[in-house]
């Protein structure tokens, strides 16, 4: 299974709280949907950054959010109009404006499933190749995860390929491919990714993720706020 996705990585506005921003982030997608735009929106889900936990010291902090946006196949660009309305509301809502910090990929379900808790990395490609190299180590990457000891504690798995063409193939978030992990706990979390193996794993495949590293791992919820197979 596949489709067409747009990633965001937020920061809030820094006039906002956090409270404050989890409450402008849920009207800015309310203000989404009355747009005439929406209607090339298949799918949409917000992930909070949850808190700092002790059992995951490798996530990173300064983050407040991230977006999953389902397109439909047939969705075409948004009108300038759209476009401008849109952008006078992020910027009230985020630091900056989405294609700052914005993804466009290609997602895999390589595991179908979900949990309470989801981790979600973003890597940088490192090695020779270009994007054709790194696509085809980032597919055998999916394999090894499932492969590997403890990925019984792994609820749901999603690979994500960057795909710089198209409405979005100019957003800035400098990612070649984002894994996105479903668990039960957040224990759950701290359990798999301290495994030595999944250390090795990353260290040599992927390159390792964590503090000093050009990869990034947060650690959040998922609320969908749109599912259009729901709502026809």
């Amino acid at each position: 299974m596949s489709g067409s996705k747009l990633i965001y990585l937020a920061r809030r506005n820094p006039r906002l709280s956090r409270e404050q921003f989890m409450r402008r982030w849920r009207q800015h997608a309310a203000f989404s949907m009355g747009l005439a735009r929406w209607s090339a929106i298949q799918r949409c889900a917000y992930c909070d950054v949850l808190p700092p936990s002790p059992g995951i010291p490798w996530a990173v902090e300064g983050y407040d959010g991230v977006a999953d946006i389902w397109f439909r196949g047939d969705a075409a660009p948004a009108d300038p109009e759209d476009r401008a309305r849109l952008s006078a509301d992020e910027i009230e809502t985020f630091s900056d404006y989405v294609s700052a910090f914005a993804l466009h990929t290609r997602e895999v379900i390589v595991k179908p499933g979900g949990g309470t808790v989801k981790a979600t990395l973003f890597v940088r490609n490192t090695e020779p190749g270009g994007p054709g190299g790194f696509a085809a180590r980032w597919a055998r990457h999916a394999d090894r995860v499932l492969s590997l000891p403890r990925a019984d504690l792994v609820r749901g798995y999603t690979r994500n390929t960057a795909d710089r063409t198209g409405e979005w193939g100019n957003a800035k978030l400098p990612f070649d491919g984002v894994a996105e992990y479903w668990f039960e706990t957040v224990e759950g979390v701290s359990e798999f990714f301290a495994d030595p193996q999944v250390w090795e794993m990353y260290a040599g495949g992927v390159e390792r993720y964590g503090a000093g590293s050009s990869n990034l791992f947060v650690v959040t919820n998922e609320v969908v706020m749109y599912d259009r197979a729901l709502a026809e």
